[in-house]
């Protein structure tokens, strides 16, 4: 099973817990969520940026390490606490859409730590996990991937 398909579930099931409907999810969202989209994530028919993800999770009551935690049928850097040593210019070398995501992340983390100007960062576990499912590849592959300029499945 895909790592979209399984977020997807994963959606749909903190939607339910939450007691809400597809067509009550796009009007408590004033329309932010389309009803076929949010329907369209939960299919795993089509990505989901790491800001949509994030409101979503907030809707639901829960949090994004806990809907993209068990996506992982394997040992993740995010359980043993490890993490990956990223030389920021790198990212400029990852293709366009790859490179957005990754660096809007990486600007939010650096904000939250306190260190906007750094030139390495060390992408902690759950970090890792959370960019390897947005853009739909594994952990290892994108903590491989990253440095040599392309992400790929």
């Amino acid at each position: 099973m895909s790592h979209s398909i399984m977020l997807g579930n994963r959606l749909r099931s903190a939607r339910t817990r939450k007691g809400l409907s597809l067509h009550q999810v796009e009007l408590q969202t004033n329309g932010v969520f389309k009803a076929s989209i949010v329907g369209a994530y939960e299919r795993g028919e089509r990505s989901i940026s790491v800001r949509r993800l994030s409101m979503l999770v907030d809707l639901y009551g829960t949090t994004v390490a806990r809907i993209i935690a068990p996506v992982s049928n394997t040992k993740t850097n995010a359980d043993s606490g490890e993490g990956v040593r990223i030389h920021l210019p790198s990212v400029s070398n990852l293709p366009n859409r790859q490179r957005i995501v990754v660096q809007r992340f990486i600007d939010h983390i650096k904000q939250r730590r306190g260190d906007p100007a750094s030139e390495v960062l060390t992408l902690r576990g759950e970090d890792l996990l959370t960019i390897a499912c947005v853009l739909g590849v594994s952990e290892d592959v994108l903590s491989h991937t990253i440095q040599h300029g392309s992400v790929t499945s």
